[in-house]
């Protein structure tokens, strides 16, 4: 009997971010896995989610990122924008939401969406793409 992990895979790359009147030449981007509501918690899915790596990403570069789900698109991906401090921890400079589910849902033909632009209330601005990969993984 295996415990293999039905998952999906999000590309997500990171095309600009606008952190306003901030100073930070550089920022990191840190990505984390919301469940969305009703959805069990996979404890081993999530804290490999919460292990992805931090992006680097300066405010014209861009940045790829796969993260794994489960199931496919019932997720809220939480991006938050970091700016880079020489001591101490990085301070969050904006946090932006990404509705997998509300992007995708009834529309199964559609497996990428680009230049989703998310903005917060402090004007932050952040563009990424977007792009389902239904083929099953087991992890």
């Amino acid at each position: 009997k295996t415990d293999a992990v039905e998952c999906r895979i999000v590309k997500l790359k990171v095309r600009e971010i606008d952190v306003g009147d901030n100073e930070n030449d550089d920022v990191t981007v840190v990505v984390k896995q919301a469940p969305n509501n009703g959805r069990k918690v996979n404890p081993k899915i999530e804290t490999l989610v919460f292990k992805t790596p931090t992006l680097k990403v300066g405010k014209t570069d861009t940045a790829a990122l796969d993260i794994p789900i489960v199931p496919a698109r019932n997720v809220t991906l939480v991006l938050e924008i970091r700016g880079k401090m020489t001591f101490g921890s990085d301070p969050v400079l904006s946090t932006h939401k990404l509705n997998i589910e509300t992007m995708f849902v009834g529309n199964t033909m559609m497996k990428k969406a680009s230049d989703v632009e998310i903005r917060d209330d402090s004007g932050c601005r952040v563009v990424v793409d977007v792009e389902c990969d239904d083929t099953t993984k087991y992890m």
